[in-house]
């Protein structure tokens, strides 16, 4: 969001702020936050050997807020029987696809975190 600044803003507070002719004042999204972002669908609870499991992190800001960018620094990891490749896809709008594939059958751990912190 561009807030701008009416043309008859006061010197003085043109300075206070740091704010010269015709500049706006850019107010940008919160940095993701664990505790906020969730992560939702099948492959968070059920896979099957052999067949691609997915679900989606949707990021969110500390005020809750969705994120419409990416680059965020989620891990996701399954862990237990046997080792398994987890693939994240960043959407570049807040949202980042999960994929991983059991190779065998077993109880698995998944896991979602930022900054060594659960997401929800």
């Amino acid at each position: 969001m561009l807030v701008h600044m009416s043309s008859d803003f006061e010197e003085r507070e043109r300075g206070l702020l740091g704010l010269g002719e015709g500049r706006g004042l850019l107010l940008g999204e919160g940095a993701a936050s664990a505790a906020q972002s969730t992560a939702v669908g099948v492959g968070l609870w059920h896979a099957r050997v052999g067949t691609p499991a997915q679900y989606v992190i949707l990021a969110k800001d500390g005020s809750g807020k969705r994120r419409t960018t990416g680059g965020d620094d989620f891990v996701a990891s399954v862990s237990g029987g046997a080792r398994v490749e987890v693939m994240i896809l960043d959407h570049g709008d807040g949202s980042y696809s999960v994929a991983y594939t059991c190779e065998a059958a077993g109880r698995y751990r998944v896991s979602v975190r930022m900054g060594g912190d659960h997401v929800r």
